[in-house]
């Protein structure tokens, strides 16, 4: 009987309490791969870390390797594991990976961002932590574009990016779009909704924002449109649910905008778990995602899927993924968002007809074509070896 190739699927941060994007893709894909059928060993490696979110399953097996800073574990932990393996891959999932590695290289690159000039070491480039991370990306993912013999990315916005800013032909790269967990299709009570909001004191009605430091996700925009939007349209009492930061953020994004008081309607969340965020998509009168740039922009399709009815930008990504099911605005003008919301909830059929059109797009995000999707891309580059 021949024996099975191996596929390393490298996913550092899987195992971290605090999941974002990165991590989410990388877990559902992961399970779905668990669960198809393919000629594949599929090595999960991870960082040892408290959540153990993902178990062996079929040829898929799960390792744990030791802590350490993530570069160091990325450049030197790594690789040393994998160099024993031979007929094998290397699949990283997190936009980088190991330069000085042997072993075949596949790498997903979400998206470019990072190299845009204010994200790398200026103040403005989020949190210290992800000024680093931006910096280290900068040096390491140039490298390995040219290193992979394949590259994945999430949007065909993204690969047209890739290729013009590395000169790497088309051939090179391929779309695997994210998916979108069934459970957000789901019909669910009025009282699980109201269930899952108690848990962080949410009331109704509220818009929801899904906010990070990051200057591309538009925070201060949102502030500054909620700000105007409470101020001319007392006839709506709704608040602005933000997630993603914590209360001095707030605070500190209020002073800066000079939108203070309003302050007692804007209730944040630092971070919401997977399990409720179906509920608090579907309790939300609208989603605002105002972003100046995503790789593929994972809460647009979780927002449709629930039936939530979108507001984002007609910029990047965006218009890719939500087609005619969203509203558009460009995010260089709150006003704009403000003026999108207002008609949005006077006006009732066009409301319900663009959470129909967004629950039909969201059905052709699904975590099973990716895998399929994916296993193509590891069979390519299998041949090739």
């Amino acid at each position: 009987m021949q024996e099975r190739k191996k596929i390393f699927v490298e996913s550092q941060r899987l195992f971290r309490k605090k999941k974002h994007g990165i991590e989410v893709v990388a877990l559902e894909l992961m399970q779905q791969l668990g669960k198809a059928q393919h000629p594949y060993n599929i090595e999960v490696l991870v960082k040892k870390d408290v959540d153990c979110c993902l178990d062996d399953s079929g040829s898929l097996s799960v390792t744990s390797l030791p802590s350490a800073f993530y570069p160091l574990w990325e450049q030197l932990y790594l690789p040393k594991y994998t160099s024993k393996s031979t007929n094998s891959i290397l699949h990283c999932t997190g936009n980088t990976a190991p330069y000085f590695g042997k072993i075949p290289l596949i790498v997903t690159i979400h998206d470019l961002i990072f190299l845009e000039e204010n994200y790398l070491l200026k103040k403005d480039g989020g949190s210290l932590y992800q000024r680093f991370g931006n910096f280290y990306r900068s040096i390491i993912v140039p490298l390995i574009a040219k290193k992979a013999k394949h590259i994945i990315t999430v949007s065909k916005y993204q690969k047209k990016f890739i290729m013009q800013r590395f000169k790497i032909p088309s051939e090179k790269i391929s779309v695997v779009y994210n998916g979108v967990d069934e459970r957000f299709f789901n019909e669910v009570s009025n009282e699980d909704i109201q269930q899952a909001l108690q848990h962080y004191n949410i009331n109704f009605p509220y818009i929801f924002f899904l906010a990070n430091t990051e200057p591309r996700k538009n925070t201060n925009g949102v502030i500054k449109a909620f700000a105007t939007f409470c101020k001319e349209h007392p006839q709506f009492h709704h608040k602005l649910v933000i997630k993603g930061l914590t209360e001095q953020q707030v605070k500190n994004k209020l002073e800066e905008c000079k939108a203070t008081e309003y302050a007692h309607r804007i209730h944040h969340i630092d971070y919401i778990t997977y399990e409720h965020l179906p509920y608090l998509y579907k309790g939300a009168a609208v989603l605002w995602f105002p972003s100046f740039n995503e790789g593929f922009g994972l809460p647009l399709v979780e927002a449709m899927a629930s039936g939530t009815p979108i507001i984002t930008s007609s910029v990047s990504v965006m218009p890719e993924i939500t087609a005619d099911a969203a509203l558009y605005i460009n995010p260089n003008h709150p006003l704009e968002l403000v003026e999108q919301t207002v008609y949005l909830l006077t006006n009732e059929h066009f409301r319900n007809t663009l959470i129909q059109k967004g629950k039909q797009r969201a059905q052709q995000f699904t975590w099973k074509q990716s895998v399929v999707e994916l296993l193509k891309v590891y069979d390519k580059v299998m041949e090739e070896i």
